[in-house]
């Protein structure tokens, strides 16, 4: 069974899966922020507008999510999509982003924001099946075979009804 928490309670293991998240995806992240002690994950993801999730499956630390307020203040950028490879199957990352889609959009969100590697294909197609659509790089990134995508939260029809069409 998955359960969702306060990743804020747990920033030890939210480390763990940060670095875990970056040696999987296997390329150089050094242009974004660290997110790498507990202070810097903390300071970006743990309130005014953040917020950090970690996963459980039947105890043991199955995955996170994380999303930031960007610069403007009506939109939230999406990080660290993250689920280790012995709980993949389990629907960890769906509960994950569903909860922080949810939850994004209870804090008055106009867009959410996120981008990934192309070749992170399950990513690709459950982003698509929660409603982000490609677009245009946002921010700078060096990196090749980056896909942007953009959220629009709906207007009346919430996101919690949406996900179970996912």
């Amino acid at each position: 069974m998955v359960t969702i928490e306060d990743g804020t309670q747990h920033l030890e293991e939210i480390a763990e899966l940060f670095k875990e998240y970056k040696a999987y995806i296997a390329v150089d992240v050094s242009f974004q922020p660290a997110d790498q002690t507990e202070e810097e994950i903390t300071h970006r993801y743990g309130g005014n507008g953040g917020r950090l999730y970690i996963a459980f499956v039947d105890g043991a630390p199955a995955g996170c999510i994380a999303f930031h307020p960007m610069k403007n203040g009506r939109d939230c950028e999406f990080k660290r999509l993250f689920t280790r490879p012995e709980f993949r199957g389990q629907h960890v990352g769906r509960a994950l982003f569903a909860r922080a889609l949810a939850d994004a959009e209870a804090l008055g969100y106009e867009h959410a924001y996120l981008d990934t590697l192309q070749r992170l294909e399950a990513a690709n197609v459950m982003y698509q099946k929660f409603g982000f659509h490609k677009i245009p790089a946002y921010y700078y990134n060096p990196l090749p075979g980056v896909v942007y995508y953009r959220y629009d939260f709906p207007a009346g029809k919430k996101t919690a009804e949406l996900k179970e069409a996912v």
